[in-house]
């Protein structure tokens, strides 16, 4: 057995211990070590679209641009809003922004992550990507 897979067995076996709480704190620790999130940049446009757009097609098989004008001009349109970018290994990994509806309820939208087959063709995993979502819903 190697030493990072005992290592990861310890670490899962501690993981299981925590209490609610402890494990979204150990969850962002570990994510800050592998995942960036920033707020949107006016200059990372066209990267940003492309990746919504595409998930937008591998999930759904066809796009329709024309259903997604935000996507145009993404800092005008979240101006009232938030629009984060993840970034791993110098690319833009994932996407999620936040529209207000009312004082009390807040839209996420466009959670997109990079495709699976620019990962291999495996399913996004938490150990090897660095990516994951935790208790994730439309409305908040």
């Amino acid at each position: 057995m190697s030493v990072s897979v005992l290592s990861l067995a310890y670490e899962q076996q501690a993981y299981r211990k925590l209490g609610r709480l402890e494990k979204a704190r150990a969850i962002r620790r570990w994510l800050e070590k592998r995942l960036s999130m920033v707020p949107f940049c006016p200059e990372d446009q066209q990267p940003t679209k492309a990746l919504i757009l595409a998930g937008m097609k591998e999930h759904w098989g066809v796009l329709d641009e024309s259903k997604n004008p935000d996507l145009d001009d993404i800092a005008s349109s979240y101006a009232d809003g938030v629009f984060l970018v993840a970034w791993q290994d110098e690319e833009i990994a994932g996407t999620g922004a936040f529209r207000l509806i009312s004082d009390a309820t807040v839209e996420i939208v466009h959670m997109s992550c990079r495709s699976r087959r620019k990962s291999g063709g495996k399913e996004p995993d938490v150990k090897s990507d660095g990516i994951m979502l935790v208790g994730v819903s439309s409305r908040v």
